[in-house]
């Protein structure tokens, strides 16, 4: 049986699908679905609820209110880019949209995880800790770093003939427009991937993979991509509720690059405790500074506009 309160803001196909794998899991005590759409709401809750018959998981629409008081705030709903406008003009809208959010919510009780599940995932993350009364450390964000980071530890898996994807420590960092991979710290059951001839042979095909934006993709073949999305924030809910540390690819405000910008990071039920260090080769480090001055840059022009 779970325990604590998960309050879900958006009751759309990944905040339901998040909700839905929460009660097969029998994760959390009481989940809250809020969305300012009553009949969507209402429907998800009906939906939800019958899958969570027999589970002891308590199911139900919640006000703003009431979901500022839970242990772990979620963040789903977004704003749809359109057709003809520019990256700035849609993370303004999105900005906006957050802080209508976030101001419902108030008073938000000081002990509260808040996850930012939706893009442009930086530039929100980094909005909240600027604006909302909560330390830095108990709000961050879920981007296509973590996905990256676990189909690049597969493809290592993989393409090394290893027995388990998690024998492999590799991290994918930096942001969705320019992903970082740690190749030159990466193992394979303890062994450098770069000794490993068929893994440095195709390397560049990995890069190809990850540079590719499967999300875009899996929108244009059905609308939205939130499956694999929805199974990482499940983790995150399960690691920022457990005593024990886990580390995780997060966006998060890294305090040597004044920003916000996706790395790994030891998560616990206190928040992010801090960086997980990892040696990187100089082309690497210069990636990184590179996805650094770009995440700079696109925050900066948020508070300008």
């Amino acid at each position: 049986m779970g325990h604590g309160k998960v309050a879900i803001i958006g009751a759309g196909s990944l905040g339901s699908t998040v909700a839905y794998s929460l009660i097969l899991r029998r994760m959390v005590a009481e989940i809250l679905l809020v969305d300012i759409n009553t009949d969507i709401l209402q429907g998800q809750i009906l939906d939800l609820s019958g899958a969570a018959l027999g589970t002891h998981t308590i199911v139900r629409a919640g006000t703003f209110k009431e979901a500022g008081q839970a242990d772990i705030i979620l963040i789903t709903a977004d704003v749809l880019k359109h057709q003809h406008e520019s990256q700035l003009q849609w993370a303004m809208r999105s900005r906006q949209l957050l802080d209508s959010i976030t101001h419902a919510l108030l008073p938000i009780q000081p002990r509260a995880i808040l996850i930012v599940g939706i893009d442009p995932v930086d530039i929100l993350t980094r909005h909240l800790q600027t604006t909302v009364n909560l330390p830095v450390k108990q709000i961050f964000g879920a981007g296509c770093s973590a996905l990256n980071t676990t189909r690049a530890r597969h493809w290592v898996a993989q393409m090394s003939e290893a027995t388990t994807d998690s024998s492999v420590q590799l991290y994918v960092m930096g942001t969705r427009d320019l992903p970082v991979i740690g190749w030159y710290s990466g193992l394979v059951d303890g062994l450098s991937v770069s000794a490993i001839p068929q893994l440095t042979f195709h390397r560049p095909l990995l890069e190809r993979i990850l540079a590719a934006d499967r999300i875009k993709e899996i929108k244009e073949y059905k609308g939205g991509a939130w499956y694999g999305h929805s199974a990482f924030l499940v983790k995150l809910i399960r690691a920022a509720m457990s005593k024990e540390a886990t580390i995780h690819v997060l966006s998060t405000y890294i305090e040597r690059f004044n920003t916000c910008i996706s790395m790994p990071v030891i998560l616990t039920k206190d928040g992010v405790k801090q960086e997980v260090p990892v040696p990187l080769s100089p082309e690497e480090q210069g990636l990184l500074t590179t996805a650094v001055h770009q995440a700079k840059k696109d925050f900066d022009e948020t508070m300008i506009s």
